[in-house]
């Protein structure tokens, strides 16, 4: 009698922080407080490392994402994403995608591994062929598959009045740029 044991391709990691990276203690604190009830914040969020050489939206704006009475201006994100891109070249790269009707730059903000960063065009051109798979073999489509990394696609701001997301994508942003806990570091292998 055979027996077939299957396993996950890939075990889901949960640890959330990386206990020999050094965490901006400040964040910690005001964070909780300004949460004001534990059930009001998650372990992905209640922590925020600090690598030296890389700026944290604090050390741009001169304030902590999230802090009461703070909205941050739209030339004040971009100043942001491209301190961050600088900062790591080779993981963050900044494409204009436009204007918008005030005649701001709109911008999509790519992170991810040097590797995929060098290979964004192709990617996106094999993701292109994967939705459409009208235009190659079966085999052709499933060997993309196999080697063509997902895209995520995470939009903030989009109506004037929701000013959270703006924000938040500026911590998140710096997030997988930075940290260094199991659970980023999966997140980053596969993206």
């Amino acid at each position: 009698v055979a027996g077939v044991i299957t396993s996950p391709a890939q075990q889901m990691v949960t640890d959330t922080r990386d206990p020999s990276q050094t965490q901006d203690e400040e964040f910690g604190r005001l964070v909780k407080q300004w949460t004001t009830q534990p059930y009001f914040i998650s372990p992905l969020v209640d922590h925020l490392p600090k690598v030296n050489g890389v700026p944290s939206p604090k050390d741009v704006l001169g304030y902590h994402i999230g802090a009461p009475a703070k909205l941050t201006y739209y030339a004040d994100i971009l100043k942001y994403y491209r301190a961050l891109a600088a900062a790591v070249p080779g993981r963050i790269k900044i494409e204009t995608i436009g204007k918008s009707d005030e005649d701001r730059e709109l911008v999509v903000v790519w992170i991810s591994s040097d590797e995929n960063i060098k290979n964004l065009a192709k990617n996106r051109d094999n993701l292109g062929r994967i939705a459409d798979p009208r235009r190659s073999s079966p085999a052709e489509i499933r060997q993309l598959i196999a080697t063509t990394r997902p895209q995520y696609h995470l939009m903030g701001g989009l109506h004037s009045g929701e000013t959270g997301p703006s924000e938040m994508l500026m911590e998140l942003a710096y997030r997988p740029a930075t940290e260094a806990s199991p659970l980023i570091k999966q997140i980053n292998a596969q993206v």
